[in-house]
């Protein structure tokens, strides 16, 4: 029974979230005070069918009990039936079967009312920068050296297998070390602003011409950024920013009142950019197992208030991590990387190879079948590393950053790789398939090698609008 309460809450939860937050197509309240409130039902062998569109509801939530995870294979039917047997089942879901059309050829939909029906209203959006901060957070602040965070060991002893030593001292003269983060379930996400830092010579330049380096016309800043705790997926939010992304755990409000008030100090060097997308860690409270796991979360989130800055040039990812937790990190390419490394403090380092780690398998991954395949994303993992016998999924703050330009070009060379296979059995070649080749097609190997050593002899250094010492 006890469980049956737990998936009605969860289930529940979800959609009332992503109901508030319109942040699925397809999915909305027609009356939120009633509880009533549609899904898109198409069918999904029709023509028009959009998975990202008609199933990705059906998506997320497979995602988040666990039943699908990135690089699985894609199955909207079989969500959908266990979505619809999960809403039959459930006491918290009414379906009105006179509102729905579920076989419309056009514009299928079926019409759920929850059963209560939503008590509190949505969540009020983020505090906009012109409004007042009030009296009390000010004085709040005052001697930033009297905030010292609690000692970690006492709450690191609750749970068995982690690392005693998962969050850095702070040095007691350093007043940026001192802030312990509020728990606040604001989505953060800062819209980019324009950023001009002076360069060493005296002239200006923008944060996202001093990122891009030789090859303007390569994405950068396009990732996207999922968050687990303890296996369960929280959070997943797609980021377009050539300036960057930090990804923290705190208060916003505090956090723009340090901003303002800080001025022995650069505030970038206590909280990062201002103008990178700000990704904030969602409380941890809904989706722990025990009181144990609660209370080491809630510890290592509350040291994370600085956070992780994760910037781009030429494709890769740098990442500097700020916070006082600390964070391991792993990037799948890299042959010689065994055992997820350790972020080190106030130091750029190199999460993601996209010109010298993911192309270069990307290409061998489409010339030889049997070769290994690129992963367009890295790993970290705030306060405990992982391995073979303490895998990545059971941390207690784990985040996957994809490179969504590199996972596109997966996609684009796994689907060629099928077709060629499949057109090999169907239509086998003859012996000497190819003409002997003519000048222009030496021309086309020369251009090859050119762009070849372009690639190899660049030079992939680190973004220097991001001064940390």
């Amino acid at each position: 029974m006890a469980h049956s309460a737990d998936d009605r809450k969860r289930l529940r939860n979800f959609f009332i979230s992503h109901l508030d937050a319109e942040d699925v197509p397809g999915v909305q309240w027609m009356d939120r005070t009633t509880g009533l409130f549609r899904i898109v039902w198409r069918h999904a062998g029709r023509d028009g069918f959009d998975p990202e569109r008609d199933g990705l509801i059906f998506k997320l939530w497979a995602q988040q009990t666990g039943r699908w995870k990135e690089g699985d294979p894609e199955d909207t039917t079989a969500w959908k039936t266990r979505m619809r047997n999960a809403l039959r089942r459930l006491a918290d879901f009414e379906e009105q079967t006179e509102m729905g059309k579920p076989d419309d050829p056009h514009e299928a939909f079926r019409v759920y009312r929850l059963v209560p029906a939503p008590k509190h209203p949505p969540k009020p959006p983020m505090m906009p920068e012109t409004c007042m901060v009030p009296d009390e957070l000010m004085s709040d602040l005052g001697d930033t050296k009297s905030m010292n965070c609690l000692a970690v060991d006492e709450v690191l002893d609750y749970f068995d297998g982690l690392d005693a030593d998962m969050v850095s001292p702070a040095p007691p003269d350093d007043p940026s070390q001192g802030a312990c983060a509020q728990l606040q379930p604001i989505a953060a996400n800062g819209a980019p602003q324009p950023n001009v830092n002076q360069a060493a010579d005296g002239a200006t330049a923008t944060a996202s011409d001093q990122t891009r380096g030789p090859f303007p016309n390569l994405p950068d800043g396009d990732v996207k950024v999922s968050v687990k705790y303890r296996g369960r997926q929280v959070w997943e939010e797609t980021c377009s920013n050539p300036s960057g992304v930090r990804i923290y755990h705190g208060s916003p409000i505090k956090e723009y009142v340090g901003r303002s008030v800080i001025t022995d100090r650069d505030p970038e060097r206590v909280f990062g950019p201002d103008e990178v997308t700000h990704v904030l860690l969602p409380p941890c409270e809904p989706h722990m197992h025990s009181q144990k796991q609660l209370d080491v979360t809630k510890e290592l989130l509350k040291h994370t208030e600085r956070g992780v800055v994760l910037q781009f040039s030429n494709g890769d990812i740098w990442a500097t991590r700020l916070c006082q937790t600390k964070v391991f990190w792993m990037d799948p390419n890299k042959p010689d990387m065994a055992i997820p490394l350790k972020l080190e403090r106030d130091t750029r380092t190199k999460v993601f190879d996209y010109i010298q780690g993911f192309l270069p398998l990307l290409q061998n991954y489409a010339r030889n079948n049997g070769s290994k395949k690129p992963r367009p994303y890295f790993k970290m993992c705030f306060g405990q590393s992982w391995g073979a016998e303490d895998p990545f999924e059971s941390n207690l703050i784990a985040v996957t950053v994809k490179h969504l330009t590199a996972g596109m070009q997966l996609d684009t060379v796994s689907q060629y790789r099928h077709q060629d296979s499949t057109s090999s059995q169907s239509f086998p070649l003859n012996n000497d398939p190819l003409s002997r080749s003519n000048p222009e097609d030496h021309i086309i190997q020369q251009l090859e090698q050119l762009m070849t050593s372009l690639t190899l002899q660049q030079g992939s250094s680190p973004p220097q609008n991001f001064q940390t010492s």
